[in-house]
């Protein structure tokens, strides 16, 4: 019943965050917060935490022929996106946003994927018995509250085989946690927006195998001040600061949790 009660909770919120998206109405404050994730978006892919971040996944899922996959709160659509659903035997990309599904099925249409569809759907309402070898969750699952009964779901959508493959934030570095902490009160989808913390780990653990942890802007964060005011100085020492982060956060230890992102790479439980 508690179950339940958590997803009819959440299924309220998301629709709620569906109207957000595809209106993209926001107050000042959250205006001006998602222009500085703008410009620290511009600084992830000028060091090359996007390259990187996308190429980690390529690794983590390999061939892809003769699978299928789920791409889960696909929104308008990742680099990866094309490549994942012309290499899939089958592909289906679900979000609660009409807008950003319009987007998608416009791609897949113009590159002539026959396999690939796009759904406006919620994944708390997804047939149970439709499974997948690959569950690709980019930016998606910190949007929930209560974070077991979608991860009880995703278990079940997964393959004995299969793997989830996230990226989402993080907030549990010191700084990070002291800035959302200031901007939440004002913030307009702050319902939705849960970055994860040690217990959302924990709560990861208990419904899936973390088989590999990629942290990002770690160390490479505090270059990211002076990237705004000497965009040259900030790459340069950007770029060496990720390139040390990529190396030592890859455990669940004191160099992942200093980072503001973090990719995994999930199997299932024996």
């Amino acid at each position: 019943m508690k179950d339940q009660t958590e997803i009819n909770e959440m299924l309220e919120i998301n629709e709620r965050q569906s109207d957000f998206y595809n209106t993209r109405k926001k107050s000042g404050f959250t205006g001006v917060w998602a222009g500085f994730r703008r410009r620290l978006s511009h600084f992830r892919g000028d060091i090359g935490i996007k390259q990187d971040v996308y190429e980690r996944h390529r690794q983590w899922y390999g061939d892809l022929t003769g699978k299928k996959v789920l791409d889960f709160g696909c929104g308008r659509g990742n680099i990866l996106m094309l490549e994942i659903a012309r290499q899939s035997a089958e592909y289906l990309a679900i979000d609660i946003s009409a807008a950003a599904i319009e987007a998608v099925q416009r791609k897949l249409a113009a590159q002539q994927i026959a396999h690939a569809r796009a759904e406006v759907l919620d994944l708390l309402a997804l047939d149970e018995s439709e499974k997948y070898d690959l569950i690709y969750a980019h930016s998606v699952l910190h949007h929930f509250k209560h974070f077991g009964p979608v991860l009880e779901k995703l278990s079940k959508h997964l393959n004995d085989d299969g793997i989830v493959i996230a990226h989402d934030p993080m907030d549990t570095a010191p700084v990070v946690h002291v800035l959302r902490a200031l901007y939440r009160p004002f913030q307009d989808d702050k319902d939705w927006e849960w970055p994860f913390t040690r217990q959302s780990i924990a709560e990861i653990q208990k419904y899936f195998r973390i088989a590999q942890v990629q942290g990002v802007l770690g160390h490479s964060k505090w270059a990211f001040p002076l990237y705004v005011v000497a965009p040259g100085m900030g790459r340069q020492r950007g770029q060496k600061a990720h390139q040390r982060d990529m190396l030592q956060a890859t455990d669940l230890d004191r160099d992942l949790y200093r980072c503001m992102q973090v990719s995994m790479l999930l199997t299932k439980k024996s």
